[in-house]
């Protein structure tokens, strides 16, 4: 039996963008979805270019005016988060600082 790579997306597009097109659809503006879910401007602003994640208090108000289910707003942030992630490699020890490594009850000293 032939083993197989799982599939991987060459691109992967945020689900702001989904949002965008969306509101587009609806000939409806930023503002107006944030006077309709409570969501700042700012906030809906950030996910359409991006540069935020859609929560699941977002996801549930989406589905409100959107009519797209927030299960599927989830999961589209999910995937778009895990394909961001495959793509950059993260080294933890590089994000702790030498004296949290070093005095840190989970890492064993040398004898």
């Amino acid at each position: 039996m032939e083993r197989r790579e799982p599939f991987s997306p060459s691109v992967f597009f945020h689900p702001g963008t989904t949002l965008e097109e969306k509101l587009r659809e609806m000939g409806m503006g930023i503002k107006e979805l944030a006077e309709r879910t409570s969501i700042p401007e700012r906030v809906i602003w950030d996910v359409t270019n991006g540069d935020a994640s859609i929560s699941p208090e977002m996801a549930v108000s989406f589905e409100q005016v959107t009519h797209i289910p927030a299960r599927l707003w989830m999961k589209s942030q999910h995937l778009y988060d895990e394909y961001v992630l495959a793509k950059r490699p993260i080294n933890y020890l590089d994000r702790i600082s030498a004296w949290e490594r070093t005095d840190s009850p989970l890492v064993v000293a040398e004898e």
